[in-house]
C-alpha cells in the first residue's frame, strides 16, 4: 500500500511542477570565471534529481548494501545442529508465562 501511495504522490508532484514549468519555465545562469551556463529551471532540476539517485545508488553499492543478505530476504534457512543449550529448550521460559512450577521443572533437568 506504501509504494503505491508514494508512487501516485510523486506522480501528483510531477504532473503540478509540469504545469507550473509549462507557463513559467524560468531560466538559470551559472558563471564561473570565463565560463557561463544557461539552462532551463526544470532541466536542471531533473539533472539534480537525476546526479542525487546516481550518487545514492553507487554509494549504496560501495557500502555493500545494493543487495540484501539471504537471510534478510527469507532465502536462508538455519544451518541443522544441536537444539541449543539447555535453558534454549522449550518450556525453560514457564515463569515468564506464569508457569512457575512448570519452569522450575524444566530448569531442575536442565542443570540437575
Amino acid at each position: 500500500m506504501k509504494p503505491l501511495f508514494l508512487a501516485l504522490l510523486t506522480l501528483a508532484l510531477g504532473v503540478v511542477l509540469g504545469l507550473v514549468f509549462l507557463n513559467e519555465p524560468g531560466y538559470v545562469l551559472i558563471g564561473y570565471g570565463q565560463w557561463s551556463v544557461e539552462t532551463s529551471l526544470s532541466l536542471l532540476l531533473f539533472a539534480l534529481l537525476l546526479g542525487f539517485i546516481v550518487l545514492y545508488a553507487l554509494l549504496r553499492l560501495l557500502a555493500g548494501g545494493a543487495a540484501d543478505p539471504p537471510a534478510a530476504a527469507g532465502l536462508a534457512r538455519p544451518a541443522p545442529g544441536p537444539a541449543g543449550p539447555p535453558f534454549a529448550q522449550p518450556g525453560a521460559a514457564g515463569p515468564v508465562r506464569g508457569r512457575l512450577a512448570a519452569g522450575r521443572e524444566t530448569a531442575g533437568r536442565a542443570c540437575g
